[in-house]
């Protein structure tokens, strides 16, 4: 199975075996940045900015630095930095005795303090929830304390407000789970109050006070779209014009200040559309997107009147899909697809200003297979990096 058919949802399926499927105990210890030995994933090239495997999100302290995480084709997690000139491959310690392991999300609170979130497979076929930590040398695996008797458990986003203040969201036993970093230790949310059958996709937090996720809860008939907000006591459950909507889903969000817009699609099955909703302050209010069957997998908002949407058409299995917000509605933005793919993505976004952002994902080459995938937006065109 291509990673195209994982697209727009940034959860890709577990690779892992029916052995995984067990009670898990916490293995990295303890759980303070860079105290696990290092274990280089192997097979990773050491530079360039394409690889065979995929990207799923980017974070940028400023223009001369910027992250990106996901995984090589070998099955190991992969970051690659930008440096103002290059973006360049930079070895990840997997956590030791790990045969596989993903990072499906960054954060950077500072240029020596960065948190990437996933999962990895023990050697015992146990799945487990763990992150890693930049600190501004060398990436290092650091253990995160999940719920007791937890099944298959996952992080999948993370947002940095500060060093001392992250949330990180996730899954356990089939259910959304947070994790909160408060500059020593990361320790589980076991009742995060954003209900049951939730699916949380992305966490952003503006502030160490302040903090949004999106997704969706429920099933069948009762699916819709999903947002919780945080203030610094509970999280609690914000209702979207969609949240009793089946088939639609919200996937990325990003939030400035004292708004938010989040993005995903709507009528999932089989022909997407897209979706995206702001928050005013008070209320979320569908904003107007381009006609297209298409999904919007990741945002990126500099301020109130200026973001950037990126996804895939025909669900992510078709070309590369781009969306600019300038204030009033969204629009269509031409972005170019590898010509040597089948088929194209971008699921993650990152802009340091509105003259200057970074998609990532990848294609699926004619020739090669899964390829990572960078385009950069220099505020008047998108262009492939290679």
């Amino acid at each position: 199975m291509t990673s195209m058919s994982r697209r727009p949802a940034r959860r890709r399926a577990t690779y892992l075996s029916a052995a995984a499927i067990t009670t898990v105990a916490c293995c990295l210890a303890p759980a303070t940045a860079g105290a696990a030995t290092r274990a280089t994933a192997p097979g990773a090239p050491a530079t360039g900015a394409t690889f065979a495997g995929f990207l799923d999100e980017t974070a940028c302290v400023t223009a001369n630095d910027c992250w990106a995480v996901g995984q090589t084709d070998s099955q190991f997690a992969a970051a690659e930095h930008w440096n103002g000139s290059a973006w360049s491959m930079v070895p990840v310690a997997g956590p030791p005795g790990a045969i596989n392991s993903w990072l499906p999300s960054v954060s950077c609170a500072s240029r020596t303090d960065c948190w990437a979130v996933g999962e990895y497979e023990g050697s015992t076929g146990k799945q487990v929830a763990y992150a890693e930590h930049w600190d501004g040398t060398a990436w290092s695996p650091v253990a995160v304390r999940v719920p007791s008797g937890s099944v298959l458990p996952l992080l999948n986003s993370v947002s940095c407000a500060s060093t001392d203040s992250c949330w990180a969201s996730g899954i356990v036993n089939g259910t959304t789970y947070m994790e909160r970093f408060n500059g020593r230790a990361w320790t589980d949310v076991r009742s995060p109050g954003l209900g049951s059958e939730t699916d949380i996709q992305r966490v952003s937090c503006p502030s160490a006070t302040d903090c949004w996720v999106s997704g969706n809860r429920g099933i069948g008939s009762h699916s819709g779209t999903l947002t919780g907000h945080w203030t610094g006591g509970a999280w609690a459950v914000v209702t979207t014009p969609t949240s009793h909507n089946p088939g639609d889903r919200l996937v990325g969000i990003s939030c400035h200040a004292n708004t938010c817009m989040t993005v995903g699609d709507r009528n999932a099955n089989p022909n997407p559309n897209p979706l995206a909703q702001r928050w005013n302050g008070s209320a979320w209010t569908v904003t107007p997107t381009g006609i297209a069957r298409a999904s919007l997998s990741a945002v990126s908002c500099v301020s109130d009147g200026t973001c950037m949407a990126v996804g895939g058409t025909d669900g992510g299995n078709g070309r590369v899909f781009t969306e600019r917000w300038a204030g009033m509605r969204w629009r269509v933005v031409p972005a170019p697809t590898p010509a040597v793919s089948k088929a194209a993505s971008l699921v993650g976004v990152a802009c340091v200003s509105s003259m200057d952002c970074w998609g990532v994902g990848n294609y699926v080459s004619t020739a090669t297979g899964d390829r990572s995938l960078i385009e950069h937006w220099n505020g008047h065109a998108w262009s492939v990096v290679s």
